[in-house]
């Protein structure tokens, strides 16, 4: 029984990819059908793939119990088998249209784990039979004529739409459907393949210390004999017997350099047969997890078209670059945050129609997606030919809240619409109001070691431009070192390298930052951040240039000194694996030279945890760190309160949630927060969201201590940016305070 339950789940996996692959087909028949130059026999071909897609997906839904989805194909079969319009354009397209929709919309429920909506279905049937009739249609024949013979259309009618012969050799290649995880699992061994030449790179200085050997003895032999000879040796007795052994043994040296030769060359040319065959191999691996960008288009337009008619915003969509082939994890990546970005548009972006009527422009909104290659990543602008953004709506919001004055530049407000829970709107609607959207955008995007960047025009609209490699499985990584330890940071993330030398920077708070065009962007030294050293920082012997790299994650920066800038190349990431706990700041990990083990920056962390470095003066003063306590039982405040003072900080105390958030918003300067989680008016949950979301307080370190120890409240902890968890029910002083020494 469990083995017939894993193989529906399995061919319910590869439904869900076949429904995406017919949802793309059903968009492009319909735009064909609704094209005004297209010809008879373009036509002909959209309607018979319309009624093959619809049959198909029938069989399929049928196959893997999807019932919902199989009756849904069966009204759009029936719909377009009974009436003499089935084979004209525009009624097909509406047909094609409707399907697409209410399909689009089963996609994305069983892509959730849920079944398809039911009303959504009874919904698209209502819909399909308002689709017009022909208004001379003849009158339905008696109910006896329609039990005695099943309707057909006429010749005339059968003979416009069947299909045109075609020749035994012009068939459709078979096609193979096989799960994501098997063909991950193929690409994933394929890489390995590729990494595993890549460290027979330097498989040829394994010969160098037979060579080396081989040249010293040669050279000994020779000596010895010319030696030999010189001092006339070859006469004395037994003198032959030594020099002949001298010449066989420089014999027997040049056979076996002349071996090693040979031997090399046969290495070196197995070796690049092997990498090229494994980049072949890795190549063709990966063009079978690529997939066109523009098999997008039908949840976006879907989800552009729902968003205008919730406000009453006629809108169109425009993406270009739809051919473009992507690896398939970044187009699922993408999805997201580009439906928000949509919805953005929508509501934030496009004026109502009259406001656009008196500004000349045409009262529906566009929406262009834009997809291209920059080398090796892949730019998504979304533009909207709107308003702009409203940098007053903006810098008000921000004043609201604390965390913006009337002297921010537009960079700087543009940033805090990236924040948790910002937003401009006053009260909550269908689209806008809990300041989420944009968070997600960047959270998502830089999961995917990328970027973004926002540009506005007054009155002529906003663009937004989403900067990811487009392929996640062999990126572009730029090798590093702090100390003695290499690190790989993918180059999608850099912005720029430089060096930095302590006049180059700022101090400010008694941190370090370096000013470029748009501000000051925090420095932080990056064996300091990861624990490698404690060395100090701004000391005279490092007045000199040091390298440097600025940073990207989202629409945050930072400017990051390493000890050594090593190479650029091109890295397979692999995952830590089941066994390894998340590691800080690491996102995987890589092989680079002769089986040496890079661990892969994670940028977003970086940017978002990383402290900047102290300046020299900070440095050279002592002072003790100020924490916050934050519990509503008494008597675990004054525990903790005693464990920390004991080592050496200076506690204060607040009772819950809300008077810890009053204190840190009124400025007052902690080091760090230790919570509890479950408090009356606000919870170390919600406040660990909250300073998150405020630019000032963003990069204070919250530890929560709980007595819940769920996976789920781990995970929430994580999600609101809690630095550590934890449970008092293993509740270890010593712990507690190497944590606090960590972060710190």
């Amino acid at each position: 029984m469990s083995g017939e339950r894993d193989l529906l789940n399995e061919l319910r996996d590869i439904f869900r990819e076949e429904l995406a692959d017919y949802l793309v087909s059903l968009e492009r028949q319909r735009a064909v059908l609704a094209r005004s130059d297209a010809d008879a026999k373009e036509i002909r071909g959209a309607v018979a793939e319309v009624r093959r897609v619809v049959h198909s997906l029938k069989g399929a839904a049928r196959a893997v119990d999807h019932h919902a989805v199989e009756q849904l194909c069966h009204a759009i079969e029936t719909q377009l088998a009974s009436t003499t319009r089935g084979a004209e354009p525009a009624y097909v397209a509406a047909i094609a249209a409707i399907a697409a929709d209410a399909l689009l919309g089963c996609s994305i429920d069983l892509a959730a784990g849920r079944a398809p909506d039911d009303r959504a279905i009874e919904a698209a049937q209502r819909r399909l039979a308002e689709v017009v009739a022909p208004a001379a249609a003849t009158p339905s024949p008696p109910p006896a004529v329609i039990a005695a013979a099943p309707i057909a259309p006429p010749a005339a009618e059968i003979k416009a739409i069947a299909p045109e012969p075609r020749a035994a050799t012009d068939r459709a290649p078979e096609t193979v459907r096989v799960s994501p995880e098997r063909l991950g699992e193929l690409l994933a061994t394929s890489e390995e393949m590729l990494a595993l030449a890549g460290r027979q790179s330097g498989a040829s200085t394994r010969w160098k210390p037979l060579d080396d050997a081989l040249t010293e003895l040669r050279d000994d032999l020779r000596r010895a004999r010319y030696t030999t000879r010189a001092e006339g040796l070859e006469r004395a007795p037994g003198g032959d017997e030594v020099m002949r052994r001298i010449d066989r043994g420089l014999a027997a040296v040049q056979s076996l350099s002349a071996w090693s030769i040979d031997h090399q060359r046969d290495d070196a040319t197995a070796w690049r047969a092997s990498a090229a065959l494994a980049r072949e191999i890795a190549e063709r691996s990966r063009a079978l997890r690529v997939v066109p960008f523009g098999s997008l288009e039908p949840s976006l337009d879907r989800t552009l078209r729902d968003a205008g008619a919730a406000v009453g915003k006629p809108v169109e969509l425009r993406l270009r670059g739809g051919s473009l082939e992507i690896d398939r994890r970044v187009r699922d990546g993408l999805r997201d945050p580009l439906l928000h970005l949509l919805r953005n548009a929508v509501d934030h972006g496009l004026e109502a129609p009259e406001v656009r009527a008196r500004a000349g422009k045409s009262s529906v909104g566009v929406v262009e997606i834009q997809a291209s290659l920059a080398g090796r990543d892949l730019c998504v602008t979304v533009e909207d030919d709107g308003a702009g953004i409203d940098v007053d709506a903006v810098r008000s919001a921000a004043a609201a809240r604390g965390i913006a004055d009337a002297t921010a530049s537009n960079a700087e407000l543009f940033s805090l619409l990236y924040e948790p829970g910002f937003t401009t709107r006053g009260v909550v609607t269908p689209l806008s109001g809990r300041g989420v959207g944009l968070d997600v955008v960047r959270q998502r995007v830089a999961e995917m070691h990328g970027r973004v960047e926002v540009e506005s025009r007054p009155g002529r609209g906003a663009r937004f431009t989403l900067i990811v490699p487009f392929d996640l499985s062999i990126v572009r990584g730029l090798i590093i070192r702090a100390g003695d330890v290499p690190f790989v940071i993918v180059t999608t993330a850099i912005l720029r390298l430089q060096r930095v030398a302590s006049a180059d920077l700022r101090a400010a708070a008694g941190r370090l930052y370096l000013p470029d065009g748009s501000g000051l962007v925090p420095l932080a030294d990056l064996d300091a951040v990861l624990g490698l050293s404690r060395r100090p920082r701004g000391a005279a012997s490092e007045d000199g240039p040091r390298p440097c790299v600025v940073l990207a994650a989202g629409d945050r920066r930072l400017a990051l000194r390493v000890d050594a800038l090593i190479e650029e190349r091109d890295v397979v990431i692999r995952p830590l694996g089941a066994r390894v706990r998340r590691a800080a700041f690491v996102s995987g990990a890589t092989v680079i030279g002769d089986g040496e083990v890079a661990p892969v920056l994670d940028v977003a962390d970086l940017v978002r945890l990383a402290r900047p470095a102290q300046s020299h003066e900070a440095a050279s003063v002592p002072q003790r760190k100020r924490v916050l306590v934050v519990d509503d039982s008494v008597t675990t405040r004054q525990l903790e309160r005693s464990i920390l003072e004991a080592a050496g900080y200076d506690v204060d105390v607040a009772r819950d949630g809300e008077e810890a958030w009053d204190r840190l918003a009124a400025g007052e300067g902690f080091d760090l927060v230790v919570s509890d989680v479950e408090m009356p008016r606000l919870d170390g949950f919600q406040l660990a969201a909250r300073v998150r979301s405020t630019t000032r307080t963003a990069r204070l370190p919250v530890v929560l201590v709980t007595a819940r120890d769920s996976d789920a409240d781990r995970r929430r902890a994580l999600e609101v940016g809690a630095s550590a968890y934890v449970v008092k029910g293993g509740f270890d002083q010593e712990a507690l305070l190497d944590i606090l020494e960590q972060l710190l």
